[in-house]
């Protein structure tokens, strides 16, 4: 190889530069693989995602929910566990949620129960009530 081409340069002292040197996870970070398709890991986890159907309430259990309710109207001290079905917003059913706390109102228009952190619940989504004052009034149906 001929030095020739490179004459007018090659004595010309080293000049180092004054920017700061990347640390190697930044190096690294330039090689790691992205992601061409925005959004589609998501996609496919939101597919893979698992919903519930709905269970069928009988009229019966629908009763016995009412009277828990309607107990518990006179009774908004007591600590209840309800179980509902809560409807998924991205796709075809739901799943089923468990939450305590202390009964708050009732919403005869809306149809719902609310609790005294707000929580409204749609009465014909209510799978269960139990409380240890409604155990010891009701056999447990549920």
């Amino acid at each position: 190889m001929s030095l020739d081409k490179y004459s007018s340069i090659i004595n010309i002292p080293y000049v180092k530069s004054n920017k700061k040197h990347m640390t190697l996870e930044e190096r690294a970070a330039q090689f790691q693989p992205f992601s061409a398709l925005t959004g589609y890991e998501d996609s496919l986890d939101e597919t893979n995602r698992i919903t519930e159907n709905k269970k069928l309430v009988t009229q019966d259990i629908k009763k016995i929910i009412n009277e828990k309710i309607n107990i518990l109207l006179n009774h908004k001290d007591e600590i209840i566990k309800i179980c509902y079905f809560s409807k998924d917003q991205k796709k075809q059913g739901g799943q089923y949620k468990i939450i305590e706390g202390k009964l708050k109102k009732i919403n005869g228009l809306e149809h719902t129960i609310i609790l005294q952190d707000n929580t409204e619940i749609i009465m014909n989504n209510i799978y269960t009530i139990n409380s240890p004052l409604l155990d010891s009034i009701f056999n447990d149906f549920n």
